[in-house]
Formats: structure tokens, sequence, C-alpha cells
């Protein structure tokens, strides 16, 4: 990014110049820029002076264009054979990026390109479609939706990723000699007693070879029931320095480590050391580690600070090349994809803003990067990095990913050694305030006073000052030197830049935020979209009403994703475009649902899903019972022996008024009067019982003139 007073160039901007052409910015630093030239179909890349490029936009004879295309690629709804071949492009993509980003001006000029030649033989392409995606790919600003031509565009609006991955190994091979001639036999039972002393720390190999000769070289024989074990003569006998021998012949230092500890030990302690973690890794952005960490601190409820409620989980995010944290997450998921993209939300996030919220302003955007992609991402293989939903929405962003063996930590030794120096600062502050220590006397929960969020507060500080720190261990090349850098993230993040180019930006935040959505299986009719007894409604959208009505009340499968951290609303694709659908207020069962987590609905529902189990069986009896006075009230009067059905009409009016008689008011009051002298006269009769407590009886009458007269 190359900038001047309120000017500024970026990679994707669509510079417009004054005889009306079009270039798409493909890189810039603060010497040069390369354009690539839009609205033809030829390979057309032209270099300029970053100055000359800001002093054209200076005095307006050039402009910068905004840039609104944006279409979503959802690879599921796409015709296979359409979605093979734009999975092979955007593969062929990825390596001409890989070989001519970020400048990409390899790729110019006449003269032979045997990597381009490679790329056409490992595709099976022709010239001609090679450079015709190339250019569509560069002016699009590397956009993979570019991939599909407009036919396809105008009908898919969705697509589908299926990746494959398979492991491969090789055999060992035995054979050695000694005193006694080693045949295909020998070596057969050679490696049983071997593979005996794998099975076990505590096994020998004077054990397993005496076990070799009770196996294979002793005889056993019978007479008159009585059996004996005798051991062949010592000539035929392997002995134990041959066996010995082929032991250590077969087995590395390296597997002799393995069975005396463990396979994994050995591998993340005592490999050879012959490169390091910056092999292969090209400038800012190229790889990029990810881990997490749960915090050796005990929090307590923001809601209730007297409720102690355990652990913060820590991810990270930082650039091998420059050592720059470009992202953190700080929450209570451990192991799952939403805190894989709660670290990638914050990888896009406007930095500043950020920190904003937790209290911390006043810090130069150069000390914390935001709006990148990295090419490639290096992690374990915990639950949540191996899972395939990370490995879809990685896919679907463009990032490769690195997975390392089990249990070697020290393959991604960057972040490992992050956290070991978050929690070393750390814990001098939240000692006896949470501080969580291997000791039986440890009285963390106890102690502990911090909220997320204020936990959340030292981890942002410890990014910027880290981002800011000099890295005395970094090894630096002779031409970093030259160059008088400093081992200072945010400087080797410009100086990287510099050199090598900036990394891949978010050209399109809504593809971005998409990937990172949940598929939620929902269904639409007339009624609006229905997904887990929730309805929702985008009334701006003309394109789904319309589709509303023609279904009726038929049901129709819609295909929509949500955030799990708020499911107040949906998001799908129509015309290529990111729409929202929030929960629709007009039907009385949405209600105080807005910004419920998943997590927390779903918990409500399956409550609400009991208590209908409950209701049935409630309903169930009520309706017995019904059933039951039904059956009395019919079985216990006597049928007349003859129902005369003549002179109806006269009986009906008859019944009718008899009916009309028993319903008026005044019958009420009179019914009413006379229980309450009912009422009177029981209590009467309960307090006669007793001699000392008798009072006279009085009428409903007297009564009321009694009160008329004591309330003139």
């Amino acid at each position: 990014m190359a900038e001047i007073a309120d000017i500024t160039v970026k990679v994707n901007d669509i510079v417009c110049t004054a005889d009306g052409r079009e270039f798409r910015v493909l890189y810039v630093n603060r010497e040069y820029a390369v354009l690539f030239e839009m609205n033809t179909t030829k390979f057309i890349a032209r270099t300029f002076s970053t100055d000359d490029i800001i002093s054209f936009l200076h005095d307006k004879s050039w402009h910068i264009r905004a840039d609104e295309d944006s279409i979503i690629v959802d690879e599921a709804k796409l015709d296979p054979a359409i979605a093979k071949r734009y999975s092979m492009y955007k593969k062929l993509m990825h390596e001409v990026d890989q070989i001519y980003g970020p400048t990409y001006i390899g790729l110019s000029g006449r003269g032979t390109k045997p990597e381009m030649a490679a790329l056409l033989e490992k595709y099976g392409l022709k010239k001609s479609a090679f450079w015709k995606q190339v250019v569509i790919y560069l002016q699009s600003g590397c956009k993979e939706s570019s991939l599909l031509d407009k036919r396809t565009l105008k009908s898919f609006r969705s697509d589908n990723h299926v990746s494959y991955s398979k492991r491969t190994g090789r055999p060992k091979e035995y054979g050695q000699k000694s005193n006694v001639i080693i045949d295909s036999q020998v070596e057969k039972y050679f490696a049983e007693a071997l593979k005996d002393y794998d099975s076990g720390r505590a096994k020998t190999y004077k054990g397993c070879y005496e076990d070799m000769l009770r196996k294979h070289y002793t005889v056993t024989t019978y007479d008159n029931g009585v059996v004996t074990n005798t051991m062949k003569d010592e000539s035929e006998l392997p002995t134990m320095w041959q066996f010995y021998y082929y032991a250590k012949t077969n087995m590395t230092p390296e597997q002799r480590d393995a069975i005396r500890t463990s396979k994994e030990e050995v591998r993340n302690n005592k490999r050879l050391l012959l490169s390091d973690t910056m092999k292969g890794v090209h400038g800012p952005g190229d790889m990029a580690e990810i881990d997490a960490l749960e915090a050796d601190i005990s929090l307590v409820s923001e809601a209730d600070r007297e409720h102690t409620i355990g652990r913060g989980i820590l991810y990270l995010m930082i650039d091998v090349w420059t050592r720059v944290i470009l992202a953190m997450s700080v929450s209570f998921e451990n192991n799952s994809t939403l805190a894989f993209t709660n670290l990638f939300l914050n990888l896009s996030d406007d930095k500043a803003k950020y920190a904003a919220k937790f209290g911390i302003t006043s810090f130069s955007p150069n000390l914390w990067p935001s709006n990148i992609i990295p090419r490639r991402i290096r992690v374990d293989r915990g639950a949540d990095f191996r899972s395939d939903k990370v490995e879809a929405i990685l896919n679907q962003i463009g990032i490769e990913r690195l997975l390392e063996p089990a249990a070697t930590g020290s393959l991604k030794g960057i972040v490992e050694q992050e956290f070991h120096q978050i929690q070393f600062n750390q814990n001098s502050f939240v000692e006896n305030n949470g501080l969580i220590e291997k000791r039986h006397d440890s009285q963390h929960h106890k102690e502990a006073k911090l909220t997320i969020r204020e936990y959340t507060q030292m981890c942002v500080n410890y990014v910027l000052n880290h981002n800011q720190k000099y890295l005395q261990y970094y090894k630096m090349n002779k031409r970093m030197r030259d160059d008088g850098v400093r081992p200072i993230p945010a400087e080797l993040w410009k100086y990287g830049c510099r050199i090598y180019g900036m990394p891949r930006p978010i050209a399109d935040k809504n593809t971005f935020f998409w990937a990172l959505l949940t598929p939620a299986n929902a269904r639409i009719n007339r009624e609006g979209i229905k997904w887990k007894d929730l309805y929702y409604m985008n009334y701006t959208d003309k394109k789904l009403t319309h589709r509303m009505y023609q279904l009726q009340s038929k049901y129709e499968g819609f295909e929509a994703r949500y955030d799990p951290r708020d499911i107040g609303q949906l998001y799908y694709i129509s015309d290529g475009k990111l729409e929202t659908a929030p929960l629709n207020p007009a039907k009385f069962g949405n209600q105080g649902f807005e910004g419920m987590t998943y997590k927390d609905y779903m918990e409500y529902r399956a409550r609400k899903k009991a208590m209908d189990a409950e209701g049935r069986r409630h309903n169930l009896e009520v309706s017995v019972t019904e059933r039951t006075v039904n059956d009395t009230i019919v079985s216990s009067v006597s049928a007349p022996r003859y129902s005369d059905p003549n002179n109806m009409r006269e009986s009906r009016e008859e019944e009718k008024q008899a009916v009309n008689s028993g319903n008026s008011i005044q019958k009420r009051l009179s019914d009413s009067s006379k229980e309450a002298i009912s009422a009177s006269k029981d209590e009467s009769s309960q307090k006669s019982e007793n001699p000392d407590s008798i009072v006279p009886e009085i009428s409903f009458d007297d009564a009321l003139d009694d009160y008329k007269e004591r309330n003139k």
C-alpha cells in the first residue's frame, strides 16, 4: 500500500486513466506499482512509478473507482462437470499465485516460461485456455468467482466442495547373516522376536531371544503321559549375538528410543534439526501458525463476580516470517469450529476498533495488520483444526491447511513459544488473583477476580506490545542486515511487504463471512423461511416473496446459513449477493430470540420438546376422563319406551323457553341468596355445639336492612 497525504493506492484498487482505460492494481510498494489492464482479452501488465500514480491521482487526471462486484460461489449448486472444472481452475490459479505472484511480471513477454509449460502439462490445458483464465482472474482482482463463465454465474448462485486426502508408507526389509546361515525361516523368527521386543518397555533382548528359542527351537516329546521339552542341539541354534546384531542392524537409534520412551517423544524432542520453521516461507502472509491455549487463570462471571467459571481459551494466529500476531480470540469455546471462526473474524476486524472495545486506544495501525488472508496455515491435529467443517471453510477462503503430526508441538514452535511468553508475562500479575498453580494447596477458584473481558484486555495489550518488541532470537539473513532492518515484528512486516509485496487482502468481506457461516437446513413456503421452529423473512427480497406466493402451503428446501453466535437472522445468496433474513416480528412465537446463541436456543427448544411430551400425556389423561364422564352420563339415563317425533317444533319451543327461564339473572340472584343463608345456618349450627357462643338466627332480609341502616 502506497500513501501520500489523503491519497492511498492499495492492491485490488481499480485505477481509471485520463484516456478512459481501467487498470487493476496487482502490486504496489513505495517505489513502483504493477497495473493490469482491464476490458481486454490480452495479458497487459504495466509498471508505473508509485509517485507518478499518486501525482496523477492528486491532480485528478486519474481516479480510483470502487469495485462493487461481489458474487459468492457456492459449489453445492454447480453441475458436477462444472464444479470439477471450477475446482481445477482454482488449484491452477493458486499455483500461478505461488509461482508468479505477487507482481505477475514473470508472465509478461514472449520468453520461455518453463513453469507455465509444466502447469499446462499438469492440467492438460492449451495456451489459449490458460491465458484466458489468467487474464480474467487478474482483472477481477484474483476473485475465484471469475473462474466461472457468465452463463454459469447467472444460474448457479451456490457451490459445493469435496476434497480428498490419503496417506502412504513403505515396507521395511530385513536380511543379515551370522555363524548359522540365516534363511527366510530364521529371519522370520528374528522378526517375530523383534516385534515382541517392540511391544513393551519392560521387554529385553535376552528375554525375547529365549522366548524365540522356546517357541521354535524346542522339541516336545511324550513318554507314558509325561511331556518333555528338549532344546535342539546347540549347533542348530542361532546365537544371542546373532539375534542382537540383527536387532541392532534392523532398528534405528530412533526406533530403539521410541521403544524405551514413546515414538511421539522421540519425534518431538530428538529428531534432527536440519531446518527451521522459516523453510519454504516467502514473506508476510505466506504462512501462519494457529493454536489454542487453556489459560492458567480462573475467571469469574461478568453477570455475578461471586461465581467462578474457570479457564478462558485463547486462540492465536501468528505470521511465521515476521512473527506478527495477526489475530486473537478469547472465549470459553475449546476444540470447536465456533472458536476457529472467532479467530478468523478477528482477522477481518478493524484492529483499532476492536482494541477500543476493551478500552485500549491510541496505537498505530501498523502495529496490528488487518484484512489479510494467509496463503497457508500450520496447525496441529486438534479436533477443531482437523475437522471437515474447518477444511471446508479454508477451501472456500482459499487457504492451504498443513496438519502437523500428532504430539509434535515443536513443529509449530512459534505459536507454542508465544503461549509460554504470554503466561510468563501475565502470571506475576494474576498470582493470588486466580492463577492456576500446579500445587495441591492452590486456591485459584476462590481467589479468582478477573472476568473474560478483563483477561481479553490483558491479551490485547500483550499483542500490541509483542508486535513492537525487539526479537533478539530472530535469525536475520544478510540482506536484512545490509538493509538495516530491526527484528521487530511490525518493522519486519513493513519491510517484507516492500520486498515481497502485500499479502492477499480480503477482497470481498461478504464472501469471507459467508464461508464462516454454518449451513442451515431451512424450508420455505408462504409463511416465510422456517428453521428450527422459527420463522424468518426478508421483506425487501421480491424474488423471495414471489417464490413464497408460488409455493403456498407446500414446503421447499431453502439453502441458508446461520451464525451460531446469534440466531436472530439467517443468511442466503440471491442473484450472487449475500442477503439477510431476520426473525419475523409479526410471528408471535419469534419474540425474545433475537441475539440468542444457537446453543442456548437448542437448550430452550429441547425443554419445549420435553414439555410437549408431558403435554401429550396430560391431554391423554384429560381425554380419558372426558370419555369416562360422557359414558357415565349416557349409561345412567334410561331410554324412554317410545319417543314421539310429532309436534317437534312446538315441543322444542316449550323446551327452549323453559331453558331460557332457568338461565335468568333473577334466578341466579335468588340462588346466591339461598346459598348465603344455607352457609350462615351451617355456621350457626357449628357454633351451637359450643354453649358459650350462641348467636340468634337472622334472615337474609333482616341482614340486608341492618346493613342499610348502618351505612346511611
